[in-house]
C-alpha cells in the first residue's frame, strides 16, 4: 500500500519529496529540496540538510544530522552525523568521497572545456571518416 507516515513535530521544508513507504519519525526537520526514496525510514530527532538525498531503503537512527548537500546510498544505515557535501554509504554509512555542491566557476570552465574537446574529437572524426581514416581512441 502506498503512502508515507510523518510523525508528531516533524518540519517539511518547501520542494521537499517525502516518497512512497517512507517514514518520519518525531521532531525530524527536513530542510528545503531535499528528499527521500521510497522505503526510507528516519529515527527521532533526525535533521536533513537542504538538498539533500536519501536513497532507496536507507534507515537513519535516532539523533542523528545529516549535513547540506549530502548524498546517503541506497540500503545504507546512518548511525552517526554526516558533514555538508558528502557522499555516504553502507552498513554502517562511511563517507566515500566529498560531493562538489551546486557549480562553481571552476568546476564549469572545467566542464565546458570537456565539451569543447569532445565536439572538436567528433569533428575531427567525421572528418577523418570521409577520409576513411580511423581514430581508434581518444581520452576525455
Amino acid at each position: 500500500m502506498g503512502g508515507a507516515v510523518i510523525n508528531s513535530n516533524t518540519t517539511i521544508g518547501e520542494h521537499c519529496i517525502v516518497n512512497t513507504n517512507s517514514s518520519i519519525d518525531h521532531d525530524c526537520k527536513m530542510e528545503v529540496f531535499s528528499s527521500l526514496a521510497p522505503g526510507v525510514t528516519t529515527g527521532g530527532n533526525v535533521y536533513i540538510g537542504e538538498y539533500s538525498a536519501i536513497s532507496l531503503g536507507a534507515k537513519i537512527i535516532h539523533n542523528v544530522v545529516i549535513g547540506k548537500h549530502t548524498v546517503v546510498g541506497a540500503g545504507s544505515t546512518v548511525l552517526k552525523n554526516l558533514p555538508d557535501n558528502c557522499v555516504a554509504y553502507n552498513t554502517p554509512a562511511k563517507i566515500v568521497r566529498n560531493r562538489i555542491a551546486g557549480r562553481s566557476e571552476e568546476h564549469t570552465s572545467e566542464l565546458q572545456s570537456r565539451r569543447n574537446l569532445v565536439c572538436r574529437l567528433l569533428l575531427e572524426k567525421k572528418k577523418n571518416k570521409k577520409n576513411n581514416l580511423k581514430i581508434v581512441r581518444a581520452h576525455v
